[in-house]
């Protein structure tokens, strides 16, 4: 014992401790402790390795950007091809009427 425990309280030191009933004690006592902190630094770390693995807003920011420069050329293409389609259409339906305009 360390410290005794009296009625009235804590008595302080009542019998000398050996450096092996204190080595002892360290080891059953703070075993679990010891155990906790290696598991909670394994999950910081990990933690660590995942937030660095993060995108920054710089990183989000240029995805965006190249998201509304792919967007804008789709629908750039997209416009072409209608106008194509429509002018195609129209050609069509001009050569058509005049063939039975024509008659």
């Amino acid at each position: 014992m360390i410290n005794g425990v009296s009625k009235e309280g804590v008595t302080g030191m009542t019998e000398y401790v050996t450096k092996e009933a204190f080595e002892k004690f360290k080891a059953e006592d703070f075993a679990q402790v010891r155990q906790d902190l290696t598991v909670l630094t394994v999950k910081v770390d990990t933690l660590t390795t995942e937030v660095a693995a993060l995108p920054t807003t710089s990183d989000v920011k240029v995805l965006i950007h190249e998201a509304f420069k792919e967007a804008r050329g789709t629908a750039i293409g997209l416009g072409v091809m209608i106008a194509v389609i429509t002018g195609t259409i129209i050609a069509i339906l001009s050569f058509v009427f005049s063939v039975y305009v024509g008659h």
